[in-house]
């Protein structure tokens, strides 16, 4: 055999063994990576859908388990760690739902959820500087955009921390203005409007961002403040009571509810919502808010002829 039919030969070879490996490489090891792919989506899915479940029911620690389950599949999926953060928030954790918040916003500095919930905990850390940076920052890295809603109602809900109602106010309808079919909008609007005494508005939103999201458990809260105002005494007790056997440590809940009671004259009722505010925000050092209800505390008492209370 000749040195050139050699060379043929070899040449032959290479172009099939070439043939083999474009083949592996660009179609066969795809399709395998696709499928594991699918496999882990499947498997993630699965796992996400009976967290949500625990969530549901109220079992947070299993839910946070299941979540870390799913983390341990895909861990490079930010919104993974949200949901976590979203319950530790929920359950008044804000270190460990901070720290879940700001691996979402490592993975992907652009999942401007995270940024958003993360200056939340700092809120609720009392870092509110912290808390005005990253919203900021938010708000000037995508200027009118609709996706900077979120640096809006983070920076709101920073200035109703602070009790600047009035910023708070302008800056959720800038929110609602870029976003206005998401609840959580029409719902700060709400929140806000009240706080000025609004309360006709604080309807109009409270109800628009229920009918957009009938969960919104704070959404009934803001519905039943307003209707307080308005003097709907009845209907604004239903709607705190929803509100309160949802979230039983939100002072803001026992502290309207209190308002509500000793507006209708049930003043024991009143009393016992006023006091479970008070201990509520002083576990939290809301000194300000805790102000606020102990003025409220003091009418009540006073009228019920309990001016002392032990410990006082």
């Amino acid at each position: 055999m000749s040195v050139n039919q050699l060379m043929g030969i070899w040449f032959v070879v290479l172009l099939v063994a070439l043939a083999a490996w474009l083949m592996w490489l660009y179609v066969w090891l795809p399709a395998q990576i696709a499928a594991r792919q699918r496999q882990t989506q499947a498997a993630v899915n699965k796992v996400v859908s009976s967290a949500q479940a625990a969530r549901d029911m109220g079992r947070a620690d299993e839910a946070i388990k299941l979540y870390d389950k799913a983390i341990a599949l895909q861990p490079d999926n930010p919104q993974l760690y949200a949901e976590c953060g979203l319950i530790k928030l929920a359950k008044r954790e804000p270190f460990e739902a901070l720290a879940y918040f700001d691996r979402a916003t490592r993975l992907n500095p652009e999942y401007y959820f995270g940024s958003f919930m993360a200056s939340l905990c700092h809120c609720n850390l009392k870092n509110f500087q912290k808390a005005l940076a990253i919203n900021n920052e938010i708000i000037n890295s995508v200027a009118d955009d609709p996706q900077g809603f979120v640096g809006y109602l983070g920076r709101g809900a920073v200035f109703i921390h602070l009790r600047k109602f009035n910023r708070a106010l302008g800056d959720f309808e800038k929110a609602y203005k870029l976003k206005p079919e998401v609840a959580l909008t029409s719902c700060a609007v709400a929140e806000a409007s009240c706080y000025l005494g609004a309360f006709e508005r604080g309807l109009k939103f409270s109800g628009q961002a229920i009918e957009q999201m009938a969960s919104l458990n704070i959404a009934y809260l803001w519905r039943g403040w307003a209707k307080y105002g308005l003097g709907r005494y009845e209907d604004a007790l239903k709607d705190c009571d929803r509100s309160i056997q949802q979230d039983q440590k939100n002072p803001k809940g026992y502290q309207i509810r209190g308002q509500i009671y000793q507006a209708m004259d049930r003043l024991e009722n009143a009393l016992a919502d006023f006091e479970e505010s008070l201990k509520l925000y002083q576990q939290e050092d809301w000194t300000e808010f805790a102000a606020e209800v102990s003025v409220s505390l003091a009418e009540v008492r006073q009228a019920l002829g309990k001016e002392t209370v032990d410990g006082e």
